[in-house]
């Protein structure tokens, strides 16, 4: 059996970790199922925020007549935009190339999961599975993906989420209508990324307000703004259902009060939370503990 210093499964924030690894000599296996830097390069922060930073200066220049400066139309130049959103997620190529060129490190690209309590096998992408491996030091650091509710019709019509919209389904234009289930930090930072290039936003939140992990000061405020926008937004709305019809996808959903209602669109996204990546690292083969929605039990120094 292989045995390395360091065993590091998943390339975001672990790549700190098998970087000071790396500058001690030590020997170190890594382990990535996709895209090398994580969510935050490949599908969370950094291409958010290159869409985000744009929907923000279209607000902003929207606002100054307000003060007396006089603007022509303004709107967002998508194929730009665009091309500097993949520019950003493509550095992942980079960061795998930078990891390639590393002595004392084997890279291995597939899905690890635990054999034994310090015992390593890869499910590698070309399909085959690796030698088991060892360490004394495995640090996991595998992340999280979108949760997605079990809703009747939702897969047969179809929709996005932040993995397939910075993937194989980003659209070549924004939509002209828009469904995001979610009125969490993703749904509302979309819905203000969509609202700005001119989509019509529906906002379906199953909570009683939006970002309810905020005060509820900040929620009321997003809300008078989003609706100030333009954005419908949709609280303690339950969704029951998908379907479509003539080219729409159509959602159904009750209220608080159980009334019945329906809202339909080009498009739906998936904003419904995230689901902890724990289940495919077969921890049952080890002491490692989750808590009930998987998150791995940590101490003080994780």
């Amino acid at each position: 059996m292989k045995k390395y210093d360091v065993i590091a499964i998943g390339t975001g924030s672990n790549n700190i970790v098998l970087d000071a690894a790396l500058k001690q000599g030590l020997k170190c296996a890594q382990i990535e199922r996709s895209h090398f830097g994580g969510t935050c390069l490949t599908r969370g922060c950094i291409p958010t925020k290159v869409m985000a930073t744009t929907a923000d200066y279209i607000r902003e220049i929207m606002e100054v007549t307000k003060i007396g400066v006089e603007t022509s139309s303004v709107h967002i130049n998508w194929d730009i935009v665009s091309n500097r959103v993949w520019q950003k997620i493509n550095e992942s190529q980079a960061v795998l190339a930078y990891y390639q060129a590393k002595p004392n490190l084997d890279i291995y690209q597939g899905t690890g999961y635990f054999t034994g309590p310090k015992n390593i096998q890869i499910k590698l992408n070309d399909g085959t599975i690796s030698e088991e491996i060892t360490s004394d030091k495995i640090f996991i650091a595998v992340g999280a993906r979108s949760f997605i509710p079990q809703i009747d019709g939702l897969t047969e019509a179809g929709y996005i989420c932040s993995e397939s919209l910075f993937g194989n389904k980003y659209p070549k234009k924004p939509y002209k209508s828009l469904i995001i289930l979610g009125g969490g930090p993703i749904g509302t930072e979309f819905a203000h990324i969509f609202a700005a290039a001119g989509t019509n936003i529906t906002i379906l939140q199953r909570a009683d307000r939006l970002l309810p992990k905020e005060d509820a000061e900040i929620s009321a405020q997003l809300l008078k703004n989003f609706q100030i926008l333009g954005i419908n937004v949709r609280l303690s709305a339950l969704t029951t259902s998908v379907r479509t019809a003539q080219g729409d996808k159509i959602v159904t959903f009750t209220d608080h009060s159980g009334n019945i209602s329906e809202v339909r669109a080009e498009e739906i996204m998936v904003a419904s939370g995230i689901l902890a990546n724990t289940d495919t690292l077969q921890l049952e083969n080890t002491a490692i503990k989750t808590d009930s929605r998987g998150w791995i039990e940590t101490n003080e120094f994780l």
